[in-house]
């Protein structure tokens, strides 16, 4: 009895494990033009992606751009540290990337002036 239920069960796995694959049946066929339903392209459409990070100390503000030239982005950093500031960033295209980086140190008194303004 064991021995039949063990080879029935087997049996119902072999077939259902074959299913997915049923439905993958023209996916060597070139679809036509006229042929109705949704259509495919071959062509690589542009895609943007931007992002925004903001914290207590700092922000983050990106972008990247992907498209058939290449890739194409920036992205800008700023970060408070207790003797001053940072800002930095990199602008990249296709061929070349370029880095760039600010520390600003900024002396007690200027601190003291502008500390109204930095603190939250």
């Amino acid at each position: 009895m064991s021995w039949s239920i063990t080879v029935l069960a087997l049996a119902v796995l072999v077939a259902c494990s074959g299913t997915p694959a049923l439905a993958e049946h023209m996916t060597l066929v070139t679809p036509s033009a006229e042929a109705p339903g949704p259509h495919v392209t071959t062509e690589k459409t542009p895609t943007l992606d931007l992002g925004v990070t903001l914290g207590r100390d700092g922000f983050r503000l990106g972008a990247r751009l992907f498209s058939a030239l290449g890739v194409y982005g920036a992205w800008l950093n700023g970060q408070t540290r207790p003797d001053g500031f940072t800002v930095d960033g990199r602008l990249q295209q296709p061929d070349r990337a370029y880095n760039f980086r600010l520390n600003a140190e900024i002396d007690a008194w200027a601190r003291r002036a502008l500390d109204p303004f930095l603190s939250p």
